[in-house]
């Protein structure tokens, strides 16, 4: 029971200390800027540059990847003349935004179910549906990742694998963002010696 109160008071108090964050914030940077040398304010504004460019292009990245997904899957379970088509495409298209998940979490359990339900050749429709959209994911992904955050298809696919074989599919989420920050970071001459 006396955890309970620590938790509460914990939570009402981090809420309250990120309310007066946010409402004082034009004053805290004042006092910043006043304390904090122009070299470290300017570094801190290409960093912060980089990882707004860098994350909000990942995330536009993929919303834009999950649109073309939703298309492909619809067109697939339409094919297949799946009842309440639109609304399944939408779940199985925000579930692929999942990084361990995808649509495979949901049309390889339905393919064997419906396979074993007797139902052979809309099981490898389910099948040919995921198939085809893995592969196009992976042809579309370096591409609109590269457009979306401001990097080249070929250094977006490397960055790509350098994190897959890091850090698997978490590394492949972090890496691009990592790398976009790191560029930047070294065109605005962090990394230059005086």
């Amino acid at each position: 029971v006396g955890s309970i109160a620590n938790v509460v008071i914990s939570v009402i108090m981090t809420m309250l200390s990120a309310y007066f964050f946010i409402a004082d914030r034009e004053w805290l940077y004042e006092m910043l800027g006043k304390i904090v040398p122009n070299g470290i304010v300017q570094k801190y504004d290409v960093f912060y540059k980089s990882l707004k460019q860098a994350v909000g292009g990942y995330v536009k990245a993929q919303l834009r990847i999950e649109v073309w997904m939703y298309i492909l899957i619809l067109l697939g379970l339409t094919v297949l003349n799946v009842r309440y088509a639109l609304l399944i495409a939408l779940l199985i298209a925000i579930i692929d935004i999942l990084p361990f998940f995808g649509s495979g979490a949901v049309l390889v359990p339905w393919a064997i179910v419906t396979a074993l339900g007797g139902g052979y050749v809309r099981a490898i429709g389910f099948l040919v549906i995921w198939g085809v959209g893995q592969l196009f994911r992976q042809i579309i992904q370096p591409k609109i990742m590269g457009d979306s955050i401001g990097m080249e298809p070929i250094p977006t696919i490397v960055l790509l694998f350098i994190g897959y074989k890091t850090a698997g599919v978490i590394g492949m989420l972090v890496a691009v963002p990592v790398g976009i920050i790191v560029v930047n970071m070294n065109e605005a001459g962090f990394f230059d010696t005086p």
